[in-house]
């Protein structure tokens, strides 16, 4: 045993038990899953979905060196190799909008929970469903916090 519970960035509900299906079996009870979700509540899906992208860009793009990014390896395990490859390549050569526009819609709207607001409940029952024990929510404001307190307690 290494820890007691994990902090996760950039996590898919959807694909998680593809991925660490053999690690999560072997967790200790009581073993938290603390996953860092992005939460925005807008009409327009794809205005909230391109800050996401800015975000997950800059990770897999530009933390950590290029022979060794724990989140651009992380995106990969998720099915996003190629793309994570292409989103590191576009910003180490100084293409950094083009980097955060190379990140996928789909993987974007699978880490986070952005639109309107039945849009987001409709998506909180696949976080529900997953291993995660706890949403550590990546928002500024305070309605969308409380409409996620009102959803989830």
């Amino acid at each position: 045993e290494l820890c007691d519970g994990w902090i996760p960035m950039f996590l898919s509900p959807y694909r998680m038990m593809d991925v660490y299906e053999d690690s999560l079996a072997q967790r200790p009870p009581h073993f938290d899953i603390s996953a860092s979700v992005p939460v925005i509540i807008d009409e327009n899906v794809d205005r909230g979905l391109a800050q996401v992208k800015q975000n997950v860009g800059f990770y897999v793009g530009g933390m950590g060196a290029k022979s060794f990014n724990v989140h651009k390896d992380h995106i990969g395990r998720l099915g996003f190799a190629e793309d994570a490859d292409r989103i590191q390549e576009l910003f180490m050569s100084g293409h950094r909008d083009e980097a955060m526009a190379a990140v996928p819609d789909q993987l974007a709207d699978e880490i986070a929970l952005v639109g309107p607001k039945e849009r987001i409940r409709e998506r909180l029952a696949a976080w529900k469903d997953s291993p995660v024990t706890q949403l550590n929510v990546g928002t500024r404001d305070m309605d969308t916090l409380r409409f996620l307190a009102e959803e989830l307690l």
